[in-house]
């Protein structure tokens, strides 16, 4: 690993705000003061299913056009257009069909994005006011148009830059094939062609709704009644509880992947709620050939799923270092410029892995994603008991044979978790309320620093007396002054413990080895005199989707004859649990 301290000083200063910046604030002012923006234009991309487009730009002269397709209100993408556009660049914001002044019926993350976005580009290289080149700009869902683009090779698209980008099927609406209550608030606010995000987003009325349903034991189908004129799309979802080609249609084949030689730029962040998402598709991409991987840029930052566009120093509910807020305008500029404009690359974007390693407050390099390959090993109390208060020890030193073990019933855990609809990066009840219905594992204090770089590994044993079950999965330090972080999460619902395109149900009793595999990337350097802490159970936060255990789809599962479930984890010596960490 490239130690990154005067790295970072020498190539992310002017991201940083260097005093120049400060002197060419007015020439921006006057600079912004010529950006005029026409509209809407009208992107055939149908027979009959014309976009709405809206133009920023400070003249007609020939420039390249940075693209954001969204199915959100342009209106939110003023000062992002003016910015590139008072840089010399035409920006061009397309709704999605069925949203803003575009025609047709909104289909979020489907086909019709991969042909709409692919349309949209030829068109607007065609364009006079074009000089061909065809770049995209976006994150969330603006993240992810930029990937579906990529499932048809279009000349005039020069590069993608998508932060925070949403994996159809693999972290939206459901992650790890565990829904998202929280896809229904979103189809909620997205009825219509407007933006229903104010009465849509409280909370406070959507809590309430989750644990009526709870107590109610009712089936999570009952959440469609509230997306309104979105409710065949709610059901559409429901009806693909797996990575089935439903999903695989809104993204690129591996055909496509492979004949593609972009420039990529992927952007998001340790508490980032599409960190799943971004790099699910940043590896797909890097395991096409090896041209993709030397054209792909992966940054990583202490940001929230907001903070991956716009960083400050509060994130996720929690304080960050002062050199993690880049001004990501400014990083996204010289990317372009150097695409599209042929100048000099700035290292602080060359192809490989840039990240923050928080608790040092500087950028550091990879070439390549690293590997978590330190065992960490799980060992029992003697009574038996792994609560916060009295957990068992995580440990290098190799386990005893020993069974793990917990009890729960379904619907009382359904209401057990305390966390609601969002998650602060120094979040403990739900760990702190875990009381035999979990396991929680705590190690020794550090007596000297770690740095914790990459994603960890599980893998256990498992046990349990029903046919399927929910495992969330948490790993955290505790610093000295009893205040936590969450470092790095996964989740597992069992029946598609083989992969998100299977589903299996468990035979009760059954042995099964189960890889927790799809944690969170976290760079950290845990301080001295700190613990880590590992929790596991089936309680399920507000905002997912709640298993009752039985055979039938999840959503479709009500409370009705739901039994206490028991879960158990054997560890032998020829079958050990371990936890791997990357560490560095």
């Amino acid at each position: 690993m490239l130690k990154f301290t005067a790295f970072c000083v020498a190539c992310f200063v002017f991201l940083l705000g260097h005093p120049s910046m400060s002197v060419a604030a007015s020439d921006a002012s006057a600079r912004e003061q010529k950006v005029d923006f026409s509209g809407p234009h009208l992107i055939p991309v149908t027979l009959d299913i014309s976009l709405s487009g809206w133009r920023f730009a400070t003249d007609d002269k020939p420039k390249a056009v940075i693209l954001a397709f969204t199915p959100y209100s342009p209106q939110g993408l003023i000062d992002r257009a003016v910015f590139f556009a008072s840089h010399d660049y035409v920006f061009l914001v397309v709704s999605s069909r069925g949203r803003g002044d575009s025609e047709g019926t909104f289909q979020p993350f489907s086909a019709a994005d991969v042909a709409d976005t692919a349309k949209v580009i030829q068109w607007a290289a065609a364009q006079p006011w074009s000089d061909g080149q065809v770049a995209m700009w976006g994150g969330s869902y603006v993240g992810y148009s930029q990937w579906a683009a990529l499932a048809q090779l279009l000349a005039p698209l020069k590069t993608i830059a998508p932060a925070a980008a949403v994996y159809p099927g693999v972290d939206f609406p459901a992650y790890n094939n565990i829904r998202f209550n929280y896809s229904f608030q979103w189809l909620q606010a997205l009825q219509g062609r407007g933006d229903w995000f104010s009465l849509a987003f409280r909370d406070a009325i959507w809590t309430e709704r989750v644990v009526q349903l709870r107590r109610q034991g009712l089936p999570t189908t009952s959440l469609t009644k509230y997306t309104g004129s979105n409710n065949v799309i709610a059901r559409q979802w429901l009806n693909h509880p797996t990575l089935d080609s439903y999903w695989q249609q809104a993204v690129p084949t591996d055909t496509a992947l492979q004949q593609t030689r972009l420039p990529v730029l992927t952007i998001t962040g340790y508490f980032d709620a599409d960190q799943r998402g971004a790099l699910a598709h940043h590896q797909r991409y890097i395991s096409a050939g090896n041209e993709q991987r030397q054209n792909a840029t992966l940054l990583l930052g202490p940001w929230d799923h907001a903070g991956t566009r716009t960083p400050t120093l509060q994130q996720a509910g929690i304080m960050v270092e002062p050199n993690s807020v880049l001004d990501l305008n400014a990083l996204h500029l010289s990317w372009y410029d150097w695409v599209l404009k042929q100048k000099i690359q700035p290292p602080s974007l060359r192809s490989g892995i840039h990240y923050f390693l928080m608790g040092t407050n500087e950028w550091r390099y990879l070439s390549q994603m690293p590997e978590a390959d330190v065992a960490w090993h799980l060992h029992p109390r003697s009574d038996n008991s792994f609560s916060a208060i009295s957990p068992g020890l995580l440990s290098t030193a190799d386990g005893p044979a020993a069974e793990f073990s917990y009890t729960y019933q379904p619907q009382q855990a359904a209401l057990t978790n305390p966390v609601a609809l969002t998650q602060q990066a120094n979040e403990q009840r739900d760990v702190k309320a875990i009381n035999g219905d979990g396991l929680v594992f705590v190690s020794e204090l550090f007596t000297e620093s770690m740095d914790l770089v990459g994603a960890p590994k599980l893998q256990l044993n498992i046990s349990v007396n029903a046919v399927d079950t929910d495992i969330h999965v948490l790993l955290e330090e505790i610093m000295a002054d009893g205040e936590t972080l969450r470092l790095s999460f996964d989740m597992q619902r069992l029946r598609h413990r083989d992969g998100l395109n299977k589903s299996a149900l468990l035979q009760p009793g059954r042995l099964y080895p189960v890889s927790f595999d799809s944690f969170t990337f976290i760079g950290k350097r845990i301080a001295r005199g700190s613990r880590l802490r590992l929790s596991l159970h089936s309680n399920p936060p507000l905002y997912l989707e709640h298993n009752f255990t039985g055979p039938e789809d999840v959503s479709l599962q009500t409370a009705q004859n739901t039994n206490t479930i028991d879960v158990t984890i054997i560890q032998t010596e020829q079958q050990p649990n371990i936890l791997w960490l990357p560490i560095k």
